[in-house]
Parts: structure tokens; C-alpha cells; sequence
């Protein structure tokens, strides 16, 4: 039966591909993890694709890992992301196979890899995330950053890799995925070295982050210092939402500032609540 079921999954017509395909997993063997495998990489039907990642799911076995994990570089994206789907649903179990694709040279191979983990979330998968955040690959490294805030709150290992990505980070893409991460997380740890860059820096586009970090941390007094900045960039109105958000109301001072500076507010939301 099992022999008759790998023969129709590659040469049998479209119903038959797709019943082989489900009956498969019922057989935890080697021999079909590679078939169904080897099925989901090259035919040409989505339906049969996504009937083989259901099979190899159902075998659940880290086996499936090992077979499947080297699909993250496949030239199909659907193949990609079923690959990643039996992965996620694996668990554990896959780590092993993901794990050395961390260090692969291939900074795409490495971005894959990294997402199947955080999908996967387990404390196993999470502790791998953060070497990445020192990845040489501005796309590997801020995506660890914004895995991060996956992490438990109050982690010590967390709040120090934090620091030291803000103590270097120079670029405005960086710079925008840390500040998410210290808003989901409140980081208030961070207040002292996010002041103490602010000082150190002339760039009017890295300060406006700054400010908007220390804006969600709550840290008081900075509002006209952080608008001030950000008008010299035209991002006003970015930093009046935040206030906005945060407060749940315009501020006096924020009101005496827009005044004073003669602002004309643009955005229909802050125009509302400026003339109540």
C-alpha cells in the first residue's frame, strides 16, 4: 500500500497526487517524509503542496525537520513559507536543523531561520535571537531587535543587548524598530544613555527617534525639546500624535508652544482636538 501511495503522489492524476499526499501520514517512515518532502518542493498545484505540509505535520517527528528546514531557500515563496509553517508547528523539535543556518553565509538563509524561531517562541528558540541582534546584516540585525520584544518582560539579558545596540545605533531604520521594541517593552532602564546620546549627537532625524523613545517612556519635561527638534525636520505632527496618544490630551505647554511658533497643523485629528 505504502509503495503504491509514493507511486501515485508523483505520477498519478491531480486526485490522486492529493490522496496519496493525505494517506502518507500515516506512514512516520523516512522514506515518506522525503517524498512528501521532495512533493511539496516541486508540484506544480498549491493545493497538493499545502495537503504535503499537512502530512508532515501530522508525522511530527524531527525528522521532518531535518528533510524540510533546507526549503527556506527555495526559489518559491509558497514553498518558503509552508516550509516555515511544518516548521513552527514543530516546534523544538526543529531548533536543532535551524540552529546552524544562523551562521550560514547567506544573509537571506539567516533572515528565514530567524523569523521560524520567533514564530516558535519557546525560550529555546528566543535565546537564539539574541546573537543575531549583532549580525553584520542591517536586515538580520534590526529584525533580532524587533524580536525582542517577544522576550518576558524585566530580562536582564534583554535590557543589556538593548543598550548596547542604542549606545551605536546610528541609522534612522535601526534606530525606529529599537524605539518599538522600548515602547512594547518600557524599558525605563534606558532613560539615562537615551539623554546622554541626545548630547552627543547633532543629527536632527536620529534625535527626533531619541525623543520619541524617551516620549513613550514617559520621561517628563522633553515635550518642547522634542517638538523643537522635530520641527527643524518637518515631523511635527509625528511628535504632536505621540503627545497625543500618550497624554490623551494636548498639554498647556504643547498648546503655548504651537502658538508661540505659529504653527499651522495640517493633520484633521489634532485640528479637532486643538479647538476644543
Amino acid at each position: 500500500m505504502k509503495e503504491e501511495l509514493l507511486k501515485q503522489l508523483i505520477i498519478g492524476e491531480k486526485q490522486e497526487r492529493k490522496l496519496a499526499a493525505e494517506e502518507l501520514a500515516n506512514y512516520p517512515e523516512e522514506q515518506v517524509i522525503e517524498a512528501l518532502v521532495s512533493c511539496l518542493a516541486s508540484e506544480p498545484l498549491k493545493s497538493i503542496k499545502i495537503t504535503c505540509a499537512e502530512s508532515l505535520k501530522t508525522i511530527n517527528q524531527p525528522l521532518v525537520a531535518k528533510k524540510i528546514v533546507n526549503l527556506l531557500n527555495h526559489r518559491d515563496e509558497r514553498v518558503r513559507l509552508l516550509a516555515q509553517e511544518v516548521l513552527i508547528f514543530l516546534k523544538d523539535k526543529a531548533i536543532p536543523y535551524l540552529s546552524p543556518l544562523l551562521k550560514n553565509s547567506d544573509y537571506n538563509i539567516r533572515k528565514y531561520a530567524l523569523d521560524v524561531l520567533a514564530a516558535i517562541k519557546s525560550p529555546k528558540a528566543l535565546s537564539l535571537i539574541l546573537p543575531l541582534t549583532s549580525d553584520p546584516e542591517p536586515n538580520v540585525r534590526y529584525t533580532a531587535v524587533e524580536y525582542l520584544a517577544l522576550f518576558p518582560k524585566k530580562n536582564p539579558e534583554v535590557s543589556k543587548t538593548l543598550k548596547q545596540i542604542l549606545s551605536t545605533a546610528n541609522e534612522p531604520y535601526g534606530l525606529a524598530t529599537l524605539v518599538q521594541v522600548i515602547k512594547i517593552r518600557k524599558e525605563k532602564s534606558l532613560i539615562p544613555l537615551l539623554k546622554q546620546r541626545l548630547r552627543q549627537i547633532d543629527d536632527n532625524f536620529i534625535k527626533f527617534w531619541l525623543y520619541k523613545a524617551l516620549l513613550y517612556l514617559k520621561e517628563k519635561g522633553i515635550f518642547v525639546e522634542a517638538l523643537n527638534n522635530a520641527l527643524e525636520i518637518k515631523a511635527h505632527e509625528d511628535i504632536l500624535k505621540d503627545i497625543l496618544i500618550l497624554e490623551e490630551k494636548i498639554p498647556k505647554e504643547v498648546i503655548n508652544w504651537i502658538k508661540k511658533k505659529n504653527i499651522k497643523i495640517k493633520d484633521p485629528t489634532l485640528q479637532r482636538v486643538l479647538e476644543c
